[in-house]
């Protein structure tokens, strides 16, 4: 009976989730973010939710994060099992793997969101800044760090260029995300999908969105 009534509350959520829009997906997750940063969490029932869950998900957001050990996407968004659909590696890069994982996610899953979530003091964006050779793959994924780093470093002016750096390689990865997909750029043309960058700081818990 237990197990019953876990199944209905969790169809009914997916029902709301589903429902809503890409703002209103958007707004649940800055009031994670608030919750988070005021020590103001939700109760969370992890074991139900597991439960809920396991004959299906419908996550309302796909994350692509840093695999940064300190930017854990559910905790510092104060989200469950079964709500966000998470894509982590280094530098949150747009490789082949990424983008097919955030494809199944907005076409098969049909979450409504994406957020490009890089952080303060990443360490992939400090050795792609380094310019030294790592090993072949370490080599391959700060490749599509790159860029970004040489559009700070041709700019004049003062301050962290590091941190300029990790923004401009959310604001990159943004935008791989439609040119190197033609079915991501067909959502956001259509307006089923919207896609926003995010720098979240390790010194404050705090994540700065960058708009679309």
């Amino acid at each position: 009976m237990k197990i019953r009534i876990l199944s209905l509350v969790f169809v009914l959520a997916l029902v709301t989730l589903n429902a809503q829009t890409s703002e209103n997906s958007l707004a649940n997750l800055k009031e994670g973010n608030e919750r988070f940063l005021n020590n103001g969490q939700t109760p969370k029932q992890y074991l139900d939710d597991v439960k809920a869950t396991s004959n299906g998900q419908s996550p309302y957001a796909i994350i692509l994060s840093c695999a940064d050990s300190r930017v854990p996407p559910e905790l510092i968004f104060d989200e469950s099992i079964g709500r966000l659909f998470v894509v982590r590696v280094a530098g949150n890069v747009t490789s082949p793997e990424a983008l097919g994982s955030i494809e199944y996610g907005v076409d098969v899953l049909k979450a409504n969101l994406i957020v490009v979530l890089g952080h303060t003091k990443c360490g992939a964006v400090v050795a792609a800044s380094s310019k030294k050779s790592y090993t072949p793959n370490i080599d391959a994924l700060i490749a599509r760090i790159a860029p970004a780093v040489d559009a700070v470093e041709k700019k004049d002016g003062k301050g962290d260029k590091v941190e300029e750096m990790i923004k401009k390689n959310v604001e990159n990865q943004m935008s791989n995300l439609t040119s190197q997909s033609s079915l991501l750029a067909d959502r956001v043309k259509e307006g089923k999908v919207k896609i926003v960058g995010g720098v979240y700081s390790l010194e404050s818990g705090k994540i700065e969105l960058m708009g679309n």
